[in-house]
């Protein structure tokens, strides 16, 4: 397992498919709501299994002293294999890399267990996002 910074643009659309294939495809997200203002700006990372090929990915919008963590998804295969938590791992040292003070995600409701097994706390109440419910999280180990 390799984890990368993407730093072109055919990483870029490797990040892309797997993207569109976890959220638009499996999860019904719409395509229009999957792409954003925030892919040209955020730090984005992808993970490679042992044939280098990309099965999974994340991104990071810094924002002054905080960060978000977004996009984080992996091909079904490879899920429980560990690359998500490597992925939201090498996303948590770049802010701390950065002197991020305060790091966040907007969680599924699926996925609040994995987060909180990475460190983070839930806050807020539970909110719609592209027809999925989700719950802001904040990192707790920084």
């Amino acid at each position: 397992m390799k984890i990368l910074r993407v730093t072109n643009q055919s990483m870029m659309d490797e990040t892309y498919k797997v993207r569109f294939d976890v959220f638009v495809h499996e999860q019904h997200v719409p395509k229009e709501l999957e792409l954003d203002e925030y892919d040209d700006q955020a730090i984005h990372v992808i993970a490679l299994n042992e044939q280098d090929e990309v099965v999974g990915c994340g991104r990071l919008i810094l924002n002054a002293s905080s960060a978000k963590i977004g996009r984080v998804a992996v091909r079904k295969e490879y899920r429980k294999l560990h690359f998500g938590k490597a992925i939201c791992e090498e996303l948590i040292r770049i802010a701390q890399s950065e002197n991020i003070q305060k790091i966040t995600l907007g969680a599924q409701l699926s996925a609040v267990e994995f987060y909180k097994k990475l460190g983070f706390t839930e806050y807020g109440t539970v909110y719609m996002d592209a027809n999925i419910k989700h719950i802001h999280m904040v990192y707790s180990g920084v």
